[in-house]
């Protein structure tokens, strides 16, 4: 038994413009549009800093989540950040 071929299936130009143009309309009907941000939320993007300071370095740790609690307690009591806690930790102990 021979394999049947089975040729290519042709497409007028007609008709693959019109299944696009289709295609276009149903595209902009299904996007979702954002909504404008609040004066709030604008103000927060802006003070988010993604990056080190110049001269910094980012440090991700993992740490339990009673020492995590420990830490920003001890923080707020010192009136500082955890990270300037960390570092002050870290100096004192790498001396």
């Amino acid at each position: 038994m021979k394999p049947t071929q089975i040729g290519k299936p042709q497409l007028k130009a007609a008709e693959a413009l019109a299944f696009a143009s289709e295609g276009d309309k149903t595209e902009k009907t299904t996007k979702t549009t954002k909504l404008p941000k609040t004066k709030a939320q604008k103000a927060r993007a802006k003070k988010r800093v993604f990056h080190a300071p110049e001269g910094d370095k980012r440090l991700t740790i993992n740490i339990k989540e009673d020492l995590h609690k420990k830490l920003k307690i001890a923080a707020i009591n010192n009136d500082m950040t955890a990270g300037e806690l960390i570092e002050a930790l870290i100096e004192k102990h790498l001396k």
